[in-house]
């Protein structure tokens, strides 16, 4: 049963610091979409969620900074 849990993809989904959430309280909004989407971006491809379905990738995302 480790094995499972070791070798399953939420295992090594965790080894990654998940993106933040997106902050757009404040004026700057461009330059906080740029950085949160090039973080995105950088996690997707060293957590290989960038080879997952675009809905796999979403709901990567969507649920990343809640754990």
């Amino acid at each position: 049963m480790v094995s499972e849990v070791v070798g399953s993809p939420m295992a090594y989904l965790q080894s990654f610091p998940v993106p933040h959430s997106l902050d757009i309280n404040d004026s700057n909004v461009a330059e906080k979409w740029n950085e949160w989407n090039e973080m995105c971006l950088h996690y997707s491809v060293a957590a290989k969620v960038n080879i997952e379905d675009g809905e796999v990738q979403v709901a990567t995302l969507l649920t990343a900074d809640r754990s």
